[in-house]
């Protein structure tokens, strides 16, 4: 299960999300598939239930979905926004 690690300020800007982490002094921007994904995050969710609410928004192939998601939450949890939940 993934969950989110911290808590972002978020403000919607044109088609972004912008994040701030007051704590670490960082911002981030996510486009439409980051932005979704990361409102899916605020439950923890399994890879599996990302991936099928991706397939249910986006037009994208499941082998697609699975490659660019596994490594988007990679680089969430490298940036310390996110992490893995023990089961």
């Amino acid at each position: 299960m993934y969950e989110r690690a911290v808590q972002l300020l978020e403000a919607e800007v044109a088609d972004e999300l912008l994040a701030l982490d007051a704590d670490a002094g960082e911002c981030f921007a996510f486009n439409n598939v980051a932005a979704s994904i990361w409102g899916y995050l605020g439950e923890p969710a399994s890879i599996d239930v990302l991936r099928d609410k991706l397939l249910d928004e986006y037009d994208v192939s499941p082998d697609q979905c699975d490659a660019e998601l596994k490594v988007f939450l990679d680089v969430l949890i490298q940036r310390g926004l996110l992490r893995l939940k023990p089961s």
